[in-house]
């Protein structure tokens, strides 16, 4: 158990856990119990005929059964809880590292890791864990009173559990291995359907299922091969099992009826013994069974923490940004995408009004204005605003002084409103009003019925290109940041729409630094700073 699990999940639920695997184990109060009370019935109620002795034990069993089913209900009302608090509590927390390390991993991997790793740790807290508490209890008890029973017969009949560890022991990590093949193949299967998904017009325009199928094919074979390796030691688990259970039944059929012959043994103490015999192994194989369990998630574990140090390698500084003029400097700037360099040596200023950043697709264009905005961090040198290192500035006070406008627009399911504003409750209706009728679309949001408050579809379907771009400036104007990067936010928009942002964006000059990537770009008709890169 890794020192991580221990401290992100055990410390921290400890009081819940600990609670949860006491009404697991006090669940079991009656059924290990009541083959006692049962060996009392045989030898000194049937036998010597006691029936006042009867009416105490049929008590003490309905006084058994009932403390049973409360506990039964607490603990799974706990189980539950615990469960939900735990998925709560670690997705608030990875939500946002998964936000601010975007590209460190693929979609499909996140949300295999977000979902069904985190769901998998919250069943190993709230119900392997309280298993294995209980079925160390399980076998503690019965062995107690069989050894009491008789201490020769209980020591031959349990002799096959060491076989039964060694065994378990050996498939848990064998299992264990097949399962981190498996999390890896599960995810890459997610993000190749995700890709599938969002491309489903370019495969059926071009023609190339069959590429695509002949990928799936080779994805899914190769997951179906390890699934298949699960099973298998999952089956040989199975099939002991069922060889170690039957083994210690026919050494007590054996011994235990020469004893009883010999009158060693007393009728009840032989069906008591029969009883708990059950109730012994039963839970060594749940105990292998929960090993293997255990086992085969732990890959989970190191997949969420993976996600936890980009939250500790990534720790932001509290340094505030003075940004005054809006100069910005990369200097020396070195970034790449795996191996594939993107920028070498890279020295740019941007001055305050308009900048146009021009080259070739691939040259680094979008990539130094994600710099800029820290949504990534370059490899070699330094990227300053107003001569301030921004690596020192965490992004949530940069996004203050910076704003940045994609190509495609992200708007989500809520109101007009609500997509402008981002949950700012400080900012009033009236500014968003002013800033929307700057970026021209004021008009046609009041000609809608509901007007600011209508619902965004999906992606933005119910508005054209030109609207979703004007509301993508909108909120990003409202907050008026001195920096504002503009990435091709023209692209793909009929002239109106974009004469109209154009129009916008001039009358900015004189306030901010505006840095514009456009690749339609005519430089005889810029005023500004032309780049190349």
């Amino acid at each position: 158990m890794n020192n991580f699990f221990k401290n992100e999940f055990l410390k921290i639920y400890k009081i819940e856990l600990i609670f949860l695997c006491i009404f697991s184990c006090l669940t079991s109060i009656f059924i290990l119990i009541s083959p006692y009370l049962i060996q009392y019935i045989v030898d000194d109620v049937i036998i010597k005929k006691n029936i006042s002795l009867l009416y105490i034990i049929l008590i003490q069993l309905i006084v058994l059964y009932i403390l049973s089913a409360i506990f039964t209900f607490i603990e799974n009302y706990i189980s539950e809880y615990l469960k939900i608090k735990i998925f709560k509590d670690k997705t608030t927390i990875l939500l946002p590292v998964i936000i601010k390390n975007n590209g460190y991993f693929s979609s499909g991997d996140l949300l295999s890791r977000f979902t069904d790793n985190l769901r998998s740790i919250c069943s190993l807290i709230t119900n392997i864990i309280p298993q294995i508490v209980l079925n160390i209890l399980s076998l503690i008890v019965p062995f107690l009173l069989m050894f009491h029973i008789n201490s020769v017969l209980c020591l031959v009949t349990v002799t096959p559990m060491f076989l039964c560890f060694v065994l378990f022991f050996f498939l848990g990590n064998k299992i264990e291995k097949i399962e981190k093949n498996l999390l890896k193949s599960n995810s890459h299967i997610f993000s190749f359907l995700k890709e599938i998904f969002n491309i489903q017009y370019l495969i059926n325009s071009y023609g190339i299922l069959k590429f695509f199928t002949d990928k799936y094919d080779y994805k899914i074979n190769k997951y179906q091969d390890e699934l298949l390796s699960y099973a298998k030691y999952s089956s040989l688990t199975l099939a002991f099992e069922c060889v170690l259970t039957g083994i210690p039944l026919l050494i007590l059929i054996i011994f235990g009826t020469y004893l009883l012959i010999h009158d060693y043994l007393t009728l009840g103490n032989f069906i008591a013994f029969i009883s708990y015999i059950s109730l012994f192994f039963s839970p060594i194989m749940e105990l292998g069974s929960n090993w293997v369990s255990y086992k085969s998630l732990l890959p989970a574990i190191d997949r969420i923490e993976e996600i936890y140090d980009l939250r500790l390698d990534k720790s932001e500084d509290n340094e505030k940004l003075i940004c005054t003029e809006g100069i910005i400097h990369l200097e020396d700037v070195w970034f790449n995408y795996g191996k594939v360099n993107i920028l070498r040596n890279c020295n740019i200023i941007f001055y305050p009004g308009i900048n146009y950043l021009v080259g070739e697709n691939g040259s680094g264009k979008s990539t130094i204005l994600k710099l800029i905005c820290k949504i990534y961090s370059p490899r070699e040198g330094l990227v300053k605003v107003d001569n301030q290192d921004i690596k020192n500035i965490s992004r949530s006070n940069l996004s203050k002084h910076i704003g940045i406008v994609f190509p495609d627009t992200y708007l989500f399911e809520d109101t007009i409103y609500n997509n402008i504003v981002l949950g700012d409750s400080d900012i009033k209706i009236d500014d968003v009003i002013s800033i929307c009728k700057k970026v021209n679309i004021h008009n046609f949001i009041i000609s809608l019925p509901n007007q600011y408050d209508t619902i965004v579809n999906e992606d933005g379907n119910n508005f054209s290109s030109g609207e979703k771009q004007k509301i993508s400036l909108a909120r990003v104007l409202l907050r008026n940041p001195k920096i504002l990067l503009l990435d091709e936010v023209t692209r793909s928009l009929d002239n109106q729409s974009k004469k109209e942002i154009n129009e916008c964006i001039f009358s900015l000059k004189d306030e901010k630094t505006i840095i514009i990537i456009d690749h339609n770009l005519d430089e005889k008709l810029c005023e500004g700073n032309i780049i190349n890169v």
